[in-house]
């Protein structure tokens, strides 16, 4: 069986970007042994068609041969002295070389040590680059400058070697180049860079590696994660767990979940199985099987002594909390209106039957919410609020399980019509197992016209929270519901149980102005497009319209709160409307944890009065209560015992010690900060593509001004003035918007009658998508004015269209219905016929 590692590098001699290719065959030459890689080498070596990644394959093949043959034979060269050496590599051809660096032992003779940069004169690329690889670590001082050389070499085998080298011995070098490096096309060489930087400036370089996890690029986020693996665990953990929340495609997951699984620790379950809960049925498996695997190995440990069991519990007992709190935080945001909804009451008067509900409700009569907030809660949980010690209800919906059996089988329309709360209760607590029994019935409720609105909205969100998949038609079929309560539960379900089927409607879903079913859109965007998802979120935040800010608010629910820490803070820190600041504080009230206390700490500075005081009590909240959760067991209670002569004063001033040091310790921090931001960022800092963009402008704008005050001072006033209209016009033609190029296209008007067909995506430009039709046709399309996503170069699609305009050259332009990504064109090739 292979390898996670021997896995890797097979995926990696396949892969389309050429340094991954180099990177693995390199690998292979010094290591690789088995005959699935030589297999797989063989089966390369017939496709391969890069020069330089050729005759690495060549040479890969013949040193797994010889590991597979058992020969460990050593070259016959003496190292007694290094003339002999250095004759015998001279009458060398290419494929002696490379066995004699591959017969050296691992510790260098010290006869031979400082040979390296003589072996370089006459060899090709390949060669030198496993000769700075076998020699770099014993390469004399004064001849460094060869390795730095080949830094700017045209080929990329010498070239990612030099900056492996360089990276490992002498990162301060690379200092001047890192601004280009660390934006590189090629992501192995990114990740080199990134590497290098840690050793410079580990904040900047951790930013990066956030970034490149978080790349459009899947190639990006891969060379993300092998980076991971070069890293200590505790400094990227943080930055996997995002990953982990954010990423959707399984075979990255996997991987990184490699590193997970290979790295014992206490803390890194909690989060899985928080990231699983919020996941899609398919990556929450997935994830599942990475947090089974971790708890595992962290068992076989032997971290947790014999505390496994209570380990388990906690972990389970603090998801359940975490989960009551986001329900919790979801109904006071809905609570401080006018009226409240029946769906919202028959939601509380449901879940108040568990304890968790009950204790996260009783947390946040303690937030910054409005006494009408507060009164309402009180009287909605009433005698739930005064009673403790609650058990978590179990289900126990026997027999109404049986009624509606009773009501499939004599089709008493009466049950299904029936608003009883009791049946509401059943649904919001029954057991996925149980609920997989029930499922037929369950169906039968869905599509029976008489069933009340509440309840095939709670049936919905029954097969949602147990991830049954089954109604995903009759789901679809209630997406355009005029009861937007019902199309938003459909949505969500689509989005745990089957992505796929609701992702042609997201673009109208997320035009409706209702914040729960815009919520659930962005929740399904962010699982085909993370950064569009955070983009749509961020545009909608910082917008003018505080309608916009309090529904980006409230969408914020949808993604993991490590995700969208930094721009909240940002936001909260702003001078907007106290009942915004709130909203957002809620947030942060319903995730607590240890990470939240330097982001509050900023807001509660940022402000004054009563955000400032709630942004206080969160912070102290979370430092000396939540931030413990995720520990495996509670540490001994101190206790204070006069007989004994413990001096309780003395623990409470001990306690109020470790408050102000935590204190002391984010107001350096902060300080820092703002220090930090007053001095010129350096040029390797990471900058988001905003602020490239912005810089770029910027520096435009600067160089055509010089370039005008330089011109002018020379010269007579009206030529100064042509220079000035000059500068203008180069100024109009950089940075005024221009017309899309399907706007600029004389056009004329066509009839406008719906039609399907499929075609294939061959330009991109400024939003303008050009697609070939199966017939060879090309229409023009405004995917973003549509709501729909912009579909990758060269794929294959199915398009609902309406054209509207022929441009000049005769391409449709055509405004999209529905969009769908296919695998392959309908009817053997010939595309899609009515």
């Amino acid at each position: 069986m292979l390898t996670n590692e021997q896995q890797n590098l097979i995926d990696n001699l396949k892969a389309p970007v050429k340094s991954f290719r180099i990177f693995a065959l390199e690998e292979i030459i010094r290591t690789g042994e088995g005959f699935e890689l030589y297999e797989a080498l063989q089966e390369i070596s017939h496709a391969e068609d890069d020069p330089e990644c050729s005759m690495l394959i060549s040479h890969a093949i013949l040193a797994v041969k010889e590991r597979l043959n058992g020969s460990s034979k050593k070259d016959s060269i003496s190292y007694d002295d290094a003339e002999s050496f250095l004759a015998s590599w001279k009458e060398a051809d290419e494929n002696k070389r490379m066995m004699i660096l591959s017969n050296l032992p691992a510790r260098l003779p010290k006869s031979i040590r400082t040979c390296g940069p003589d072996l370089l004169e006459g060899s090709s690329p390949v060669v030198a680059s496993r000769v700075m690889g076998v020699f770099c670590r014993s390469w004399p001082e004064e001849r460094f400058d060869l390795i730095a050389e080949k830094l700017y070499s045209d080929s990329l085998v010498l070239k990612l070697t030099a900056l492996r080298t360089m990276v490992h011995m002498k990162p301060e070098q690379l200092l001047p180049d890192l601004p280009v490096l660390l934006v590189s096309d090629d992501p192995e060489i990114k990740a080199l860079a990134i590497r290098g930087l840690i050793k410079i400036d580990k904040e900047e370089a951790l930013k990066h590696l956030q970034a490149f996890l978080l790349s459009p690029k899947p190639s990006e986020r891969l060379a993300g994660i092998q980076n991971c693996l070069f890293l200590p665990f505790d400094m990227v953990k943080p930055l996997l767990l995002n990953y982990f929340a954010a990423e959707n495609n399984p075979e990255l997951l996997t991987k990184a979940g490699w590193i997970i699984e290979m790295n014992p620790d206490v803390e890194v379950p909690f989060k899985l199985f928080e990231i699983s809960e919020r996941s899609p049925a398919k990556k929450a498996e997935l994830v599942k099987s990475v947090l089974n695997e971790a708890v595992k190995l962290l068992n076989k440990s032997g971290i947790l002594g014999d505390k496994f069991n209570a380990y388990t519990k906690k972990l389970q007992d603090w998801v359940n909390k975490r989960n009551a709190l986001r329900y919790a935080m979801q109904i006071v945001s809905k609570l401080g209106g006018e009226t409240v909804t029946p769906d919202v009451e028959k939601s509380i008067f449901v879940a108040k039957k568990q304890h968790y509900i009950v204790e996260a409700f009783k947390e946040a009569l303690s937030w910054s919410i409005s006494d009408l907030v507060k009164s309402r809660i009180r009287a909605y949980l009433g005698e739930e609020l005064q009673r403790t010690g609650l058990a978590l209800k179990e289900d126990s919906g026997q027999d109404r399980i049986a009624c509606f059996a009773k009501e499939e089988k004599s089709h008493d329309s009466g049950i299904v019509k029936s608003n009883d709360l009791s049946q509401l209760e059943m649904l919001s607590s029954v057991s996925p197992e149980k609920a997989k029994t029930m499922l037929k019935q369950l169906l039968l409720m869905l599509s029976h016209k008489g069933t009340d609105i509440s309840l095939k909205i709670a049936v919905f969100q029954c097969l949602t929270r147990c991830r049954l998949s089954g109604a995903e038609d009759i789901a679809v079929n209630q997406i355009n519901n005029k009861e937007i309560s019902l199309a938003t539960a459909a949505v969500e379900y689509l989005g745990i149980v089957n992505p796929d089927m609701v992702f042609p409607y997201i673009g109208q879903c997320l035009k409706v102005s209702d914040v729960g079913m815009k919520s659930a859109a962005l929740g399904i965007l962010k699982i085909f497009d993370f950064n569009q998802a955070i983009s749509s979120l961020r545009a909608m935040l910082f917008s003018y319209e505080q309608s916009q800010q309090r529904m980006a608010l409230e969408c914020m629910n949808q993604f993991d709160f490590g995700l969208i820490r930094e721009m909240l803070t940002d936001f909260l820190c702003k001078d907007f409307s106290e009942s915004l600041l709130e909203l957002g504080l809620l947030l942060f009230a319903g995730n607590p944890s240890a990470e939240n206390a330097y982001s509050l700490y900023k807001i509660e500075q940022a402000h004054q009065g009563k955000i400032a005081e709630q942004a206080k009590l969160l912070r102290e909240a979370c430092q000396e209560s939540t931030a413990d959760l995720a520990v495996p067991c509670d540490a001994p209670a101190k206790t204070v015992d006069s007989e004994s002569g413990v001096d309780e004063e003395k623990v409470h001033v001990d306690i109020q010690a470790e408050k102000q040091k935590k204190e002391e310790e984010l107001k350096e921090r902060l300080r820092l900060e703002k220090e930090k931001q007053k001095t010129k960022k350096p040029d390797y800092a990471y900058r988001s593509p905003s602020e490239l963009q912005e810089r770029t402008s910027k520096q435009q704008i600067i160089a055509l001004w010089n370039m005008a005050k330089d011109f002018a001072s020379s010269k007579a006033l009206p030529i100064s003035i042509l220079a000035f209209i000059a500068v203008a016009t180069a100024f109009y033609v950089f940075f005024v918007p221009k017309e899309s190029s399907v706007s600029k296209q004389k056009s004329s008007a066509v009839v406008a009658e719906k039609m399907i067909e499929e075609g294939t995506v061959k330009r991109i430009s400024n939003g303008a998508v050009t697609v070939e039709l199966t017939n060879g046709e090309k229409v023009i399309m405004m995917p973003k004015s549509d709501g729909f996503l912009i579909p990758e170069i060269y794929s294959k699609l199915r398009i609902e269209m309406i054209p509207y305009r022929k441009t000049s050259d005769g391409k449709k332009v055509v405004k999209i219905v529905s969009l769908y990504l296919i695998k392959e064109f309908s009817n053997g090739g010939n595309g899609y016929k009515k």
